[in-house]
């Protein structure tokens, strides 16, 4: 007591804890006490029953009281009780602002209140202090300091402080965000696993980006100085924020920032590859993509709230004009990169594809005969020539035993035809020049196809030509016109209906590796087993043993099970235990015979009814989880059939073997398609400068309203959840109340009860007490 009353006279805050008793409970009394002298005489005895066993016992309290008087009872606003229902932490912060608080500066203040992450309290008291005491010197001193305010701020993780600062206008981000303070930033900042660079400047974490998004560097130290501030700093901020896994701060940018549209599907691409590369936060990091890729549908979804048709027309152009500050893409290429499926699957996504499936972009400026050349019409122009080949090649094969004995008409048309086709697939792979889209177009299992039809297709036709090897060279071509034949499958992926039921097959082939990686280790036990027990005097070569293990197991999966074989016997003519006999073909008798029974049950047990059955269990879950995203799976498929022929040759001529020829070798040269009939368009519209601010008006619009509506239903949601806690508050108290009552209902009972017992019990064992009237009782 004596040492708290000399801190509050030395103006030194205290804190004092109200519940813990003794010393505490009389600060605290002298805290509360109006100086009646009521208080006093409490405060008193509270004191004599603290000093005991001192000789100047009542000199010590007096002492103490008048210290008291001129302290806490003087100087109560140094004095912080703690309460139950009260925070420790706001209590001791407050105590220690409450030290600075007649201070013309408040630097101090903002300073406790930032390093113990509490805007509350600078919202709260330290603004408003401010404001009551019109402390515009003060206000005006500090806003030199607010950038650096706002740096640790950035640096640390505290989104409630830059919004703070941000929305009370105190710091201009125009004027404060050079390339040297952005540098400073990522240096500074809590490093994730993919920052942790040996030098961090914006040129590594610039490539670090276009690694994470494919397309997006926006960082180039040729073009921009140390000191020149840096355009649409939200943007930088964005970005900033998602590699430091700063999640609130990343979405108040994207909230306040522009092309929101954009900036959502790259954060998702780049959540996307984060959390393949950091597996410790791959769950966190996949929730975010999922956020991003929402608020990017959610931003598309507003504009059907707009009845206005020509808003949806324009969203649509603004989909397809390219945006310089993401790597000079559309919105869909975005999307498209960062696989976001429910946008692509979006309504207003898909009626923007169907209208370039059907009329291709109509404000080309390629001559009119070229415009009927859209998707669709190139999609059934491909399909009947597939068919055709299909059905010549067909021909060929099953009327000829080789293509060169002798080359008819047919199969010399046949060899141009695949060479075209090889060609065209060279040229495709070459446009893909950067690896990131060579990795995108390895990905896929239809160009997989492709490469493995027409590398066999060259190996078979070139072993026709020598007469050796044309038997080989027609084995060749015949596996080669199957996988033609699966690869008209492709064709169907435009069905709705059977469009998701091939997806489902390919997933199950994955399912199927699966279980044949299990499957071939149960069957190499049994297999061996077999062949160790059965036949242990076998003198047979590696080929024959391995031939013995794998053959019978496999077949008996299908229900083949070579009873005959395992139980056979000498007696019945089929087999021989002569050596003689095994050399001239006889097959050997198998010994053990009881034992390869139990072995084929066990095998038959495992194999048919526990993996197969599995199989089916793991069949029948993919079946369930692609029915039920069948819609979005078919418009994803849908998206790319119609990128596939609207980005592909505009006359893809198979017949014309010398223009695919030429275009071949322009690419080989020049890395990308040049000549006018096979130019590779892209889904995009040039418009001109001012029509580009007009979309970006529009887009920003949209979003805009979108970003109030959802502050706002943040809002509603925070005061229906406050209600409803005020409610339960309320229920708990009435409970509470009601407990308590009952509880001393169940005390008075008891206590009647006791009392109705102790007058039995004295009537009992001494009856003469009432008798003489002696008032005797227990």
């Amino acid at each position: 007591m004596y040492h708290a009353c000399k801190a509050v006279s030395n103006d030194i805050p205290i804190v004092v804890v109200n519940p813990s008793g003794r010393a505490a409970g009389v600060l605290s009394m002298a805290y509360k006490s109006d100086g009646l002298n009521r208080d006093t005489e409490e405060l008193r005895k509270r004191m004599n029953n603290i000093i005991k066993l001192q000789v100047d016992k009542n000199e010590k309290v007096k002492r103490l009281m008048k210290r008291m008087e001129d302290s806490i009872m003087k100087k109560r606003h140094l004095v912080n009780v703690y309460e139950p229902n009260s925070e420790m932490d706001q209590l001791i912060l407050q105590a220690l602002m409450t030290a600075y608080q007649e201070d013309s500066v408040f630097s101090r203040q903002l300073d406790l209140a930032q390093k113990w992450n509490r805007c509350d309290i600078v919202t709260n008291e330290v603004f408003v202090s401010m404001v009551e005491n019109l402390d515009w010197h003060a206000y005006n001193a500090e806003t030199d300091n607010f950038k650096e305010r706002l740096r640790t701020a950035l640096v640390n993780n505290q989104p409630e402080f830059v919004k703070l600062f941000m929305e009370n206008g105190v710091v201009d981000l125009e004027a404060y965000l050079t390339r040297k303070e952005l540098e400073y930033l990522y240096q500074q900042a809590k490093k994730s696993p993919l920052t942790k660079l040996e030098k961090e400047n914006l040129d590594a974490i610039g490539r670090l980006i276009h690694k994470l998004t494919g397309n997006v560097n926006p960082y180039d130290s040729s073009n921009t100085t140390e000191t020149e501030l840096l355009k649409d700093p939200f943007r930088h901020l964005f970005l900033f924020a998602i590699l430091n896994n700063y999640h609130e701060m990343a979405e108040y940018f994207w909230d306040e920032g522009n092309e929101h549209m954009a900036s959502a599907l790259t954060a998702c691409k780049m959540y996307k590859t984060m959390a393949m590369k950091i597996k410790r936060n791959e769950k966190e990091l996949e929730e975010q993509a999922k956020r991003y890729e929402g608020l990017a549908c959610e931003i598309l979804g507003e504009c059907t709230k707009y009845r206005d048709g020509m808003v949806m027309e324009r969203i649509q152009e603004f989909l397809l004009q390219p945006l310089g500050n993401w790597g000079g893409v559309t919105c869909l290429r975005l999307a498209e990169v960062s696989s976001s499926q429910m946008f692509l699957s979006h309504d207003n996504v898909q009626s923007l594809v169907l209208n370039v499936w059907k009329r291709g972009l109509e404000t080309d400026a390629s001559p009119w005969f070229l415009r009927l050349y859209a998707p669709r019409h190139k999609f059934f122009y491909n399909m009947i020539c597939y068919v055709l080949f299909l059905t010549l090649f067909s021909y060929e094969l099953l009327s000829k035993p080789s293509l060169m004995s002798p080359p008819s008409g047919l199969a010399i048309l046949l060899i141009v035809w695949g060479t075209t086709m090889i060609w065209e697939e060279i040229a495709q792979v070459c446009v893909a020049y950067s690896m990131k889209r060579l990795l995108e177009y390895i990905c896929d299992y239809w160009n997989i196809i492709d490469i493995l039809i027409l590398s066999i297709f060259a190996v078979g036709v070139i072993l026709q030509f020598p007469d050796r090897t044309q038997e080989i060279g027609r084995i060749f071509l015949a596996f080669d016109l199957s996988f033609c034949y699966f690869r008209f499958l492709h064709t169907f992926m435009i069905s709705r209906r059977l469009g998701p039921k091939i997806i489902m097959v390919f997933k199950m082939f994955a399912d199927l590796g699966l279980f044949i990686v299990i499957m071939l280790f149960v069957l190499l036990g049994y297999g061996i087993a077999v062949q160790v027990v059965q036949y242990p005097r076998a003198n047979t070569d590696f080929m024959s043993t391995m031939t013995s293990i794998f053959y019978r197991p496999y077949f008996q999966i299908y229900g083949e099970l070579f009873l005959e074989d395992i139980v056979a016997s000498p007696s019945d003519g089929t087999c021989t235990n002569n050596h003689t006999d095994v050399e001239l073909g006889m097959p050997m008798c198998p010994e053990n015979t009881i034992i390869g029974v139990l072995l084929l049950g066990l095998y038959m047990v495992i194999s048919n009814v526990l993996l197969l059955n599995l199989l089916i269990a793991m069949f029948g879950n993919t079946f369930q989880n692609v029915e039920e995203e069948t819609d979005v799976i078919w418009k994803n498929q849908f998206y790319f059939i119609t990128m596939e022929y609207f980005t592909g040759p505009i006359l893809t001529l198979h017949f014309l073997l010398p223009w695919i020829i030429i275009d071949g070798l322009s690419c080989l040269m020049h890395f990308k398609k040049k000549s006018g009939l096979t130019f590779l368009r892209k889904l995009q519209r040039e418009v001109k400068p001012r029509e580009a601010v007009q979309l970006n008006k529009l887009e920003e619009a949209v979003a805009y309203n979108y970003v109030i509506k959802k502050r706002r239903s943040g809002c509603e949601r925070v005061c229906r959840c406050f209600h409803h806690t005020e409610i339960s508050k309320q229920r708990i108290m009435d409970k509470l109340s009601e407990t308590e009552n009952q509880t001393k209902q169940k005390e008075r009972r008891d206590e009647s009860q006791e009392t109705g017992v102790l007058s039995s019990l004295t009537h009992i064992l001494w009856p003469e007490a009432d008798a003489y009237g002696t008032g005797f009782s227990l």
